[in-house]
């Protein structure tokens, strides 16, 4: 598959279906790396050396399984592993240091992605808000302040829709264009499409 191709798969996950989104948001408004070049440069990155980023490199596969990559994170609950790796691997590429704000993101973006044995509704307490900071960054686009400027903040996490629960071929067919929990972020998302819609053309 080639390597175009394979980028342009990895941006539908990111932008429609949530996977890394948030990360890569912050990484655009707060670092100034735009998600399409952050995309590339990962997926280099893993075919380079991808027995160094194993919770990452089934997205070097092609034509990446999506279906079993939601499968597989939705079961063992193992979001958090890829997320922790996707910030490592981003402080190895970019220098990103460790900070409040980026801890933010990756508990929420964790938290929003469905998965086995937790209990909902779930309330998510982040070091900074990291909702309200992503609504201003609709609104206002790079002139929103960082996430760092913002106070302490809580999500509320729910599954109505039964996401993590036990897969099965009919559940994912109803909700194949689903996998992010419901959250105010996905409520901001769907508020302001436009915005994210200039986000994945940037993607």
């Amino acid at each position: 598959m080639r390597q175009t191709e394979r980028a342009l798969q990895l941006q539908r996950a990111t932008r429609d279906l949530g996977v890394l989104h948030y990360l890569l948001v912050y990484l655009d408004h707060d670092c100034g790396l735009r998600p399409a070049e952050v995309l590339a440069d990962l997926l280099e990155d893993l075919q380079d050396s991808p027995a160094r980023w194993p919770s990452l490199a089934p997205l070097l596969d092609g034509p990446i399984d999506l279906g079993t990559l939601r499968e597989a994170n939705r079961a063992h609950a193992s979001w958090g592993s890829l997320h922790d790796e996707f910030a490592a691997w981003a402080q190895t590429r970019y220098g990103l240091p460790d900070s409040t704000a980026w801890s933010s993101v990756l508990t929420l973006q964790t938290a929003i992605m469905p998965a086995c044995g937790r209990a909902y509704p779930e309330s998510v307490e982040v070091p900074h808000d990291v909702v309200a900071w992503f609504i201003a960054r609709c609104r206002h686009g790079q002139e929103a302040c960082s996430l760092e400027s913002y106070p302490a903040g809580q999500v509320v996490v729910r599954d109505p829709w039964g996401l993590s629960n036990a897969w099965s071929a009919d559940r994912a067919r109803a909700h194949s264009s689903r996998w992010e929990l419901d959250s105010p972020l996905l409520e901001a998302r769907a508020h302001y499409q436009a915005t994210e819609s200039e986000y994945s053309r940037s993607a």
